[in-house]
């Protein structure tokens, strides 16, 4: 395997990983890639009515938890370049019920979202996949999609600072998660894959720099002793913007 970063390689296995993805994920986390999700919703601030991306969105995962925040008068745009994550996000917007879901298969460093429209953005467990190079691009395009002043969330899998902790969190995801991803009919090499990308990213204090560097006003957390970390924060808003916006208000 020559590059663990190039798109082919990662859309064929993102696409044989779907069948059994979510199932492994629920069942090794023990319940906090679920809590980890919904905390970092609640902690965006989401309002009524708002226009949401879901940047990298697998099968949809997050909604649940999205989509009563945003309520019937919002939008929520999803975004993923896996082919057999879009048909379970397809199957889980039917499912929802949910008519304000719009779903793309696209590349979320690239996506066709028009510039300055949406005012939140979250992207969950997928940016550890990225090269350097695409997290910076993942950081312009989510500098370009947001509104001023938008609302950006993130969270990812990361690598414990504690050096017991982090022993025990590698054998968990580079053993025990490929074990049950075969006994769940997934390929268990895959599944090593992930604790791959998560021991190569670390933690969010990278992007942390490449979005401060790029005028966002950021809160780092860590959460469980750092076997997760996560962003939230807002893009800035330039004196301009925020004299045009209180003479809207005005009027």
């Amino acid at each position: 395997m020559s590059n663990i970063y190039d798109q082919t390689y990662l859309k064929s296995l993102f696409d044989e990983m779907q069948s059994s993805y979510e199932r492994v994920c629920n069942m090794t986390s023990f319940g906090f890639n679920r809590r980890w999700r919904r905390l970092l919703i609640g902690l965006m601030g989401i309002e009524t009515g708002m226009q949401a991306g879901d940047l990298m969105a697998g099968s949809g995962e997050s909604w649940i938890y999205l989509l009563p925040r945003i309520a019937h008068d919002g939008h929520l745009t999803a975004i993923d370049f896996s082919h057999e994550s879009i048909k379970q996000a397809h199957k889980r917007r039917a499912k929802l019920g949910a008519q304000n879901i719009t779903i793309l298969e696209e590349d979320a460093l690239c996506s066709s979202i028009p510039s300055n429209s949406l005012d939140a953005v979250i992207c969950v467990y997928g940016v550890k996949t990225l090269s350097p190079l695409g997290q910076r691009q993942f950081v312009q395009e989510v500098k370009r999609i947001l509104k001023p002043g938008g609302r950006l969330g993130l969270v990812e899998v990361s690598v414990p600072q504690f050096a017991p902790m982090r022993w025990l969190y590698g054998l968990h995801l580079g053993v025990i998660v490929p074990i049950v991803g075969k006994l769940l009919l997934g390929n268990p090499h895959n599944y090593r894959m992930l604790w791959r990308y998560t021991s190569a990213f670390g933690n969010c204090r990278g992007l942390e720099c490449l979005f401060a560097e790029s005028g966002f006003d950021l809160r780092f957390i860590s959460l469980f002793g750092g076997c997760a970390t996560a962003l939230v924060g807002r893009k800035s808003v330039s004196r301009r913007q925020h004299i045009a916006a209180e003479f809207v208000k005005r009027l």
